[in-house]
């Protein structure tokens, strides 16, 4: 019989070093740049990112960021040199990453939507070098003295850069890679400073553990602030996958954000458990991995999504370089744990002496390995704090990673989360540090107490809540509070229910009992609120605020928040708004008018004075024919002027057809639907005889022609390819082509061009739904004709061209107002040709006299100009100037 001794001398041995046995080869000595090389020369030609529609190799994406990061390098950027990016979701985010890191400085992500306050704290806090945003965000940080660079601005001189020489000698592993900023509990944000070597080890496990590779479609998901987008990016860019980027009205978790993972065919993508919690359920088929982070996990939440694919639940703070443990789930009784450590981590799970504790005992986790990141800047006693020594390695220096986790260890070497040891919070995939929402309560507010915790509403969804004890000469308003904090907070840190209390309870030793802390009142229907709606237009936001919240009940004198409304549902309660009603609203109207009826008054007012949206788009008369929308009057330009361009502005996606029982005249009757449906599919567009404008005329409906082709598996791109360069005439229309490539009995493709003068991105994913529905009820023999829409995009067009333009006009005008010297444009100047038509630097000359004929413009005229120079300005100085043959270029 083993003795005491020898048993608990195994057991440590387990906790300690067996399963901690994390060992794997990784590029201990490389750098992130160096990494991103080795797969560009690996996979050149292999889409890299992806965005509305639009996409670029690997090769290009290697380019574009070497041309950047040597004007960085120029601006005086060098290693551990902070660089600040403060730029809108899209792909010049992601060449901004990389450029960065190949200029050797640290990467410092900025959420372009947080407040003002919270931005100038963090760029002063990190002594950034330089900042790269771009012209329609620069004005919110121009109090900050700081060089800045407008990636908008500078396309045309970045196409003329040279591609920048490889940084030598390159970053090392210990230097900076980025710089990511969390909430702060002592009420400001601290940096995490992250290393190369972190991060090399980080993406060595993902290409391990997810095995993706190129034809993989990962999706960008979470905000660049936050270090989940990191992780993305290493996940794609380092395994040859391509990188999806979500359009920004697709961040508010439902069914826009279902439709992206459907329609753009992802095959990996990590998400929050509360954004899976609010996605509409459908199969995905293509959706082959789904990785669970930044909250708890539950066993229904597995069950829900992880059948016919791989589910990961992944488990990691900061600190450690965005991973620590993670655990393949399956369906199961019990709650999924966060795993085995991931390679070359070693996890501990110890009491509050540092010593370990027995499998099924809790403890406090503790992160080692070369994950572990540099501390906090300039923060050296949390640092110290937060980073302590690692007794167990023998390695003389090594520091694990105290994480303020309560954990446990299964008898089988998994890890269990319980909690927090300490008060900090995980709302919806953020991590919150209730001390910095309740410093402000106390600083601005005039809290003499503040405490803000994570309760249930009725509606069981989990909400910050906050609990005051104010000073006796101020007392705010719940609606005062919350507009107060938004000055100061991002709007994730905005609790949805205030509580002021006389005194906060204690416990016996003296510290706040959070359990007796009282549930908000006023939750629910009071009796006035079950009035009938005042008017239309309250009826309907009604009915948007039922599906938000969830609520049946909703009455004209509810308050959102009291209802359990909070950041993300009000996201989707102002898309929905803009969407249905027309109206552009921003949501710190919400915030300013909570109860319904204020709302829908103020919304009201927004609407009548055509703010941001306006006026409502009516269906007006076709007559002899409709004006062009900006987006067409641009595109139509340049089809009229450049016809060495026209295959440029073809769009073309593709949509696999699985199974047996293809039927190719259902599919021809779903695309007869389609275009009888869209006025914008039935489109040619003339200009008049004797006129000078392009109109629109709505034809009758025709038959688009169904290509049928046998390719094999491996022709598939090559054919998609040559049938996506094909040309259109706009003014004979049918601008709609389309081919079935059959690869298999049971596998077929479809191929549809469109010209983009008649669509965009976001037009494909409705027109893609009412396409499977019209071929579903086809192929069923029955009768499935969708209702006709109220309006068609010529109605859209026609309103555009009215109150919005006069908004716009008014506004150059006043900007104009006492230039009296005319417009002093260049002429006989070079330009360049825009990168993406891939065409040589060439040279055009503005015709003879044209700075003085734009001088003789009228001042409305002249407003007209400024106000499309970001929308087409060949188009305008044709208009103006008589002269039809002045190209300025694409902006």
């Amino acid at each position: 019989m083993a003795s005491v001794s020898t048993v608990i001398e195994a057991e440590w041995r387990r906790v300690l070093v067996e399963w901690n046995e994390t060992g794997e080869p990784y590029p201990d000595g490389a750098s992130l740049p160096e990494l991103l090389d080795q797969q560009v020369r690996a996979t050149p030609g292999s889409v890299a990112v992806s965005f509305q529609g639009s996409s670029f190799s690997y090769q290009e994406l290697q380019a574009r960021a070497s041309r950047l990061a040597a004007r960085l390098r120029r601006e005086g950027v060098r290693p551990e040199v902070p660089v600040a990016v403060c730029l809108e979701r899209g792909p010049d985010a992601v060449v901004a990453f990389w450029a960065i890191l190949q200029a050797g400085g640290a990467y410092l992500p900025l959420d372009p939507l947080a407040p003002r306050e919270r931005l100038e704290w963090i760029l002063a806090d990190a002594r950034a070098g330089c900042m790269l945003t771009q012209t329609s965000l620069a004005e919110r940080l121009s109090s900050v003295e700081l060089p800045r660079l407008c990636i908008d601005a500078l396309a045309e001189d970045l196409s003329r850069e040279q591609e920048g020489a490889p940084l030598e000698p390159p970053p090392k592993p210990e230097q900076l890679a980025y710089i990511i900023y969390t909430s702060g509990s002592t009420g400001r944000p601290k940096g995490v400073l992250v290393p190369h070597r972190g991060a090399c080890n980080l993406a060595a496990a993902q290409r391990r553990i997810f095995g993706l590779g190129p034809g993989d479609r990962v999706l960008q998901y979470a905000s660049s602030s936050f270090d989940a987008s990191v992780w993305d990016f290493l996940m794609a860019h380092l395994s040859g996958a391509a990188l999806h980027l979500t359009p920004p009205e697709a961040v508010p978790p439902g069914p826009k954000l279902l439709r992206v993972l459907r329609d753009e065919r992802i095959t990996m993508v990590t998400l929050p458990p509360s954004v899976l919690e609010s996605l509409p359920e459908e199969r995905l088929p293509e959706l082959a991995t789904l990785v669970s982070a930044g909250e708890a996990c539950s066993r229904e939440m597995v069950a829900r999504w992880g059948a016919g694919r791989t589910f990961v639940n992944a488990y990691g703070p900061t600190e450690v370089t965005v991973c620590a443990s993670l655990e393949r789930a399956s369906g199961g009784e019990a709650r999924p744990s966060v795993g085995r450590p991931i390679q070359n981590t070693r996890v501990y799970v110890l009491d509050a002496e540092l010593r370990p504790v027995a499998p099924e005992l809790e403890g406090e986790l503790y992160v080692a390995g070369p994950g572990v990141t540099r501390g906090y800047l300039g923060r050296a006693d949390l640092t110290a704090e937060r980073f302590v020594p690692e007794p167990f390695s023998g390695t003389p220096g090594a520091r694990m990673y105290r994480t303020g986790d309560r954990v446990r260890w299964t008898a089988d070497g998994r890890l269990d989360f319980l909690g927090r040891v300490d008060r900090q919070l995980k709302l919806r995939g953020i991590r919150i540090e209730p001390g910095e929402i309740e410093e402000v309560l106390r600083a601005r507010a005039g809290a003499r107490q503040a405490v803000v915790v994570i309760q249930e509403g009725l509606s069981k969804e989990p909400r910050l809540v906050a609990y005051l004890v104010m000073e006796d000469a101020r007392r705010l308003s719940v609606r005062e509070l919350r507009l107060l904090l938004l000055r100061h907070l991002p709007v994730a840190l905005i609790p949805s229910a205030f509580v002021v209390l006389d005194a906060l309870p204690l416990t016996l030793s003296g510290k706040v009992d959070l359990a007796a802390l009282p549930m908000p009142e006023a939750e629910g229907i009071t009796p006035e609120a079950s009035a009938v709606p005042a008017s239309e237009l309250e009826a309907r936001i009604t009915d948007i605020w039922r599906e938000a919240l969830k609520a049946p009940d909703v009455g004209h004198q509810d308050n959102f928040f009291d209802l359990g409304g909070h950041s993300v549902s009000a996201m989707q309660v102002v898309s929905a708004i803009r969407r249905e009603l027309g109206v552009r609203v921003p949501i710190t109207l919400l915030f300013e008018a909570p109860v319904l009826e204020e709302l829908a008054r103020a919304v009201e007012v927004l609407r009548q004075q055509g703010g941001g949206g306006g006026r409502r788009v009516e269906r007006v008369e076709r007559g002899e024919g409709l004006p062009l929308s900006y987006a067409q009057e641009r595109l139509w330009f340049v089809h009229t002027h450049m016809p060495e361009q026209r295959s440029s502005y073809n769009i073309t996606w593709t949509l696999r057809l699985l199974g047996k029982g293809f039927s190719l005249e259902a599919l021809k009757e779903a695309f007869r639907g389609l275009v009888a449906r869209h006025e914008t599919l039935r489109t040619r567009f003339v200009v008049p005889p004797g006129g000078k404008e392009a109109v629109q005329l709505i034809g009758e409906a025709w038959e688009v022609e169904l290509l049928v082709r046998e390719v094999k598996a491996g022709q598939v791109e090559a054919v998609v390819s040559e049938l996506s360069r094909g040309t259109f005439s706009l003014e004979t229309g049918r601008l709609v082509k389309a081919a079935v490539l059959r690869v298999t009995e049971e596998e077929h493709v479809l191929v549809s061009t469109l010209h983009h003068i008649i669509t965009d991105g976001w037009s494909f994913g409705v027109m893609l739904e009412e396409l499977r529905h019209l071929y579903a009820v086809a192929a069923r023999g029955e009768g499935g004709a969708l209702a006709p829409l109220r309006v068609q995009y010529g109605d859209y067009a026609v309103w555009q061209r009215g109150q919005p333009l006069a908004e716009h006009l008014a506004y150059w005008k006043g900007k104009l107002e006492g230039y009296e010297d005319g417009l002093e444009l260049p002429y006989d100047a070079p330009r360049t040709a825009s990168r993406a038509w891939r065409a040589a630097t060439v040279r055009h000359r503005y015709p003879s006299g044209l700075a003085e004929k734009l001088a003789r413009c009228s001042r409305e005229q002249q407003a007209t100009l400024f106000m499309s120079l970001v929308a087409g300005l060949g188009v305008v100085l044709s208009r103006y100037t008589g002269r039809q043959d002045v190209c300025v270029g694409t902006t």
